[in-house]
């Protein structure tokens, strides 16, 4: 037994969707709409989407929130995926990929991020960056980003949505 003034047992982070506007998880897999993080049901659904994506062409979002994550390379690793993906099926002239960076990074570790930009240079994939994903609209096929000049909206042909997190954290101390 270990003796404690102060305990906390951080248990990780909680998946916020409703902090999107007009999304919800039972659009993952419909027009063009992908989100891994929810559990393997919606994967098998995110796949589905990204392989329409990656046969059709068009212009792919890929978007990482401005909160914590359980990977904070999850985003990144899709958008290169899928990048390969297309690549190897002779379909990625048809793409317009942009990865929706949430700051003036590509990642929180400088040589890491300095790497991304690179190679995001080399496969022409743009970073947009500063750009937090609030709202979507599924039908319309377009989202909603706040950025420091305010809010705008871009067409997409696909998404990747990964939503904001939320710290579940329980305190105790010791009487």
């Amino acid at each position: 037994m270990l003796s404690y003034d102060y305990l906390i047992v951080a248990t990780g982070l909680s998946l916020d969707h409703d902090a999107i506007e007009g999304f919800s998880l039972d659009m993952v897999g419909q027009d063009g709409i992908g989100a891994l993080y929810a559990g393997p049901d919606y994967a098998a659904k995110t796949w589905q989407a990204a392989s329409k994506f990656t046969e059709d062409g068009g212009v792919g979002l890929f978007t990482r929130p401005a909160t914590e994550m359980k990977c904070a390379g999850a985003p990144l690793k899709h958008t290169f995926l899928i990048d390969d993906l297309a690549r190897k099926a002779g379909s990625r002239g048809k793409m317009d990929v942009h990865y929706m960076a949430n700051n003036n990074s590509l990642f929180g570790v400088p040589i890491v991020s300095e790497k991304v930009r690179m190679l995001f240079g080399d496969r022409g994939i743009t970073p947009d960056y500063s750009h937090v994903l609030t709202g979507i609209d599924a039908g319309s096929k377009r989202a909603r980003f706040d950025t420091p000049e305010g809010s705008v909206e871009r067409d997409y042909d696909y998404i990747h949505i990964i939503p904001p997190s939320a710290h579940l954290t329980w305190c105790a101390s010791r009487v």
